[in-house]
């Protein structure tokens, strides 16, 4: 069974950004129930009453996994 470009989206993305943004998925959907969640412009996009409500845009030139100062400076 192959995934969907918006699940493959999820999937694709390193720990933790792959956990806060599925709980940010989540979070978003529970807060009505005429959210809902396509994948559009090649990234996830939450669309309330047919109209765009937000999307979900990474920066893969950032990481929040990053090293401490201490880490770095050893």
């Amino acid at each position: 069974m192959t995934l969907r470009a918006i699940d493959q989206y999820y999937e694709s993305q390193q720990e933790p950004n792959r956990s806060c943004l599925i709980a940010l998925r989540d979070f978003i959907l529970s807060l009505d129930n005429g959210i809902s969640h396509e994948w559009k412009y090649h990234m996830p996009m939450f669309v309330y009453k047919k109209r765009m409500l937000c999307y979900i845009r990474t920066d893969q030139r950032r990481n929040i996994n990053r090293r401490s100062s201490e880490e770095r400076n050893s």
